[in-house]
């Protein structure tokens, strides 16, 4: 059994796009588990998109709980010990579950940011310490990519996570839209 079967991923989308995220969800190994949160009463083209991927399910939440509400949300329908949150509009590299195999098998993280390579001076992790954060900066493209490096905070856009290392899956701050 592939070591992917105990990865869910979460993406939570408001009246998204069919074409963002055919382009999201076609980037997404099919072994993977794939739970769309719908931010609103009614998902368009749901019956579209489960036909055309059966590792999908679609949960309409009912009213907009926001980014941290929609994730939390999708995070209780998960089995899996893990879960990537995944922006709509992500797509992911063409290597991303063969490097993604790699960490997996490394079980003593809780949280894990992911880089954006087409990423234009937006920052994925970093420090609270302002002086340690410009170091870090400094140096990022020094650190080997198949390495990880620790870090006071990470972005939603993209966050895996080993619910085993983590007390429960009320991962975000609801009352931060």
């Amino acid at each position: 059994m592939s070591i992917l079967a105990n990865l869910s991923i979460v993406i939570v989308t408001f009246l998204t796009d069919k074409k963002t995220l055919m382009n999201c969800l076609n980037s997404i190994d099919k072994r993977v588990e794939i739970i769309i949160v719908e931010n609103s009463p009614k998902f368009r083209n749901k019956k579209f998109f489960l036909n055309k991927f059966s590792n999908l399910k679609i949960y309409c939440s009912g009213k907009n709980l926001g980014y941290g509400g929609g994730n939390n949300f999708g995070l209780k329908k998960i089995k899996t010990q893990f879960a990537l949150i995944l922006n709509p509009d992500t797509i992911l590299d063409k290597h991303f579950f063969s490097n993604m195999n790699l960490i997996l098998k490394n079980r003593g993280f809780s949280l894990i940011g992911c880089e954006l390579l087409k990423n234009k001076g937006f920052a994925t992790g970093g420090f609270f310490n302002s002086k340690k954060n410009d170091e870090f900066k400094k140096n990022f493209s020094l650190v080997p990519r198949d390495s990880l490096t620790k870090v006071d905070w990470i972005t939603g856009s993209s966050m895996l996570i080993n619910f085993k290392n983590l007390k429960n899956k009320k991962i975000f701050d609801e009352n931060l839209f």
